[in-house]
C-alpha cells in the first residue's frame, strides 16, 4: 500500500462541516486550529489518512480537546476510539456530532496501567494517532512498546516530534521505518511510523 501525501491532496480535505459543532462550545482558537493549513496544523492530514481505510478501527491516544479524534472521524465508514485518562473537555465537539453514536467512542482509561487488556484491541487497528501529554519523551516509547507488543500492523501518526529536545531525541531513537511529514502536519513536528512493511509513504 502506497500512501501519497501532498499539499494538493490535503487541499481537497474540507473540515468546515465540523465548525458548527465547536464554534459555540469552544473558543475561536480551536476553530482556527482545526481549519489550520498543513505545516501549521495536522488535522487535514489526519482526516485524509482516515479516507485511506474503510470499515476499520482507528485509535486516538490522547483525546484532550477532541480535535484529533474529530478529524479522524472524517471518514464515517470507520469507527474511532479515543482514549484519555480523564474527560479533559466540556462539551466535546465529538459529543455534538449527530453521527457520533456510531462513528466515535470515548474511552476513559489508562492503557499504560494494564496494557495486556488492549493487545487484541490494538491489533485490530491499522491507524493510530499518538499524541499524549506531557510530551516528555517517556510516555511515547511506553506506548510504542504496547503497540508493537500487540503486533499492530499499520501506521502510527506521532504529534509534536520536534516540540522539544526530549521529543526530538525520542523520534531520532525510533528504529522502525519512519517519515517526517511535518511540512504536511503540525508546526511542532509530525511523524509517521510504519509497522507494516507493505506500507510506504510517498511525499510530493
Amino acid at each position: 500500500m502506497n500512501i501519497k501525501i501532498s499539499k494538493e491532496i490535503l487541499s481537497n480535505i474540507n473540515l468546515n462541516k465540523y465548525v458548527k459543532f465547536i464554534e459555540k462550545q469552544q473558543s475561536q482558537q480551536e476553530v482556527s486550529f482545526l481549519l489550520g493549513e498543513p505545516g501549521n496544523e495536522h488535522y487535514k492530514l489526519l482526516a485524509y489518512l482516515s479516507t485511506l481505510f474503510n470499515n476499520e478501527l482507528l485509535i486516538d491516544l490522547g483525546t484532550y480537546r477532541g480535535l484529533s479524534a474529530l478529524a479522524m472521524s472524517y471518514n464515517q465508514k470507520n469507527k474511532v476510539f479515543t482514549f484519555d485518562i480523564e474527560k479533559c473537555t466540556i462539551n466535546n465537539p465529538l459529543e455534538l456530532k449527530p453521527d457520533n453514536s456510531y462513528n466515535t467512542i470515548f474511552m476513559i482509561d489508562n492503557i499504560l496501567e494494564s496494557p495486556e487488556r488492549y493487545y487484541d484491541f490494538i491489533k485490530k487497528s491499522r491507524f493510530i494517532c499518538l499524541d499524549v501529554d506531557p510530551h516528555d519523551g517517556i510516555k511515547e516509547p511506553e506506548f510504542m512498546k504496547i503497540i508493537t507488543d500487540s503486533n499492530f500492523k499499520g501506521i502510527i501518526l506521532c504529534d509534536d516530534i520536534h516540540l522539544n529536545k526530549v521529543m526530538n531525541d525520542w523520534w531520532n531513537s525510533v528504529s522502525l521505518p519512519k517519515y517526517d511529514v511535518s511540512k504536511y502536519g503540525h508546526w511542532s513536528g509530525t511523524g509517521i511510523i510504519c509497522t507494516d512493511p507493505n506500507i510506504n509513504i510517498l511525499m510530493e
